[in-house]
């Protein structure tokens, strides 16, 4: 996930310097309204858990989750604040970690608040979870919660692009009993390319 962060703070800094000169265009930018794009990041857990009757019965590594999907919102604003709904969904598929350790599609329903300064918006996340995933061919119905920090860059009156930090608390039941419960604290990194409507 490092290599992958250093690539979305390039990619970021060099959208920055080649929209620093639109800065006085965008000053009074207006982020409301409905807005689609796709992402792309890195997730990882270096202490997953499973649990059995309460106590742990195994944990692993999930390493170097690639992540791709796509997300869809709603901002309205008042003066510099900004808030609003997302909906993102996203397949992190397997685990460098873990061979036998596959995300399958998961879900987030998220509300945001931010503050915009000019083409930067600056937000925070909250929300809820959903997905599903093999570990060891055991299957999960996963839920949980998610929560996290970003900026979004202006880079015409349409397009954005941004980079985000999530942290999910996930909690995994088994879709065949008397397997283990599934927890993990999972932090990803992804970049964003975005359009207005």
């Amino acid at each position: 996930m490092n290599r992958f962060l250093c690539l979305a703070a390039t990619v970021l800094v060099a959208g920055v310097a080649s929209t620093s000169g639109a800065q006085a265009q965008f000053s009074d930018a207006d982020w409301s309204g409905a807005y689609a794009g796709t992402a792309f990041g890195s997730a990882d857990d270096a202490d997953y858990r499973r649990l059995a009757g309460g106590l742990a019965s195994g944990a692993g590594n999930l390493d170097d989750l690639l992540l791709q999907g796509g997300f869809a919102g709603y901002n309205w604003q008042r003066g510099n604040l900004v808030y609003g709904a997302e909906l993102a969904m996203s397949n992190s598929g397997l685990s460098a970690a873990c061979a036998d350790c596959q995300f399958g599609g998961t879900s987030d329903l998220r509300g945001r608040f931010g503050y915009a300064i000019g083409h930067v918006l600056i937000h925070s996340s909250l929300g809820v979870m959903s997905g599903s995933a093999t570990v060891y061919s055991n299957g999960y119905d996963l839920d949980g919660i998610t929560f996290g920090i970003g900026a979004d860059w202006r880079l015409s009156e349409r397009a954005f692009l941004s980079v985000e930090l999530m942290h999910r608390t996930i909690n995994g039941s088994a879709d065949a009993q008397p397997a283990p419960s599934l927890q993990s604290d999972l932090q990803s990194v992804s970049l964003h390319a975005g359009f207005r409507f």
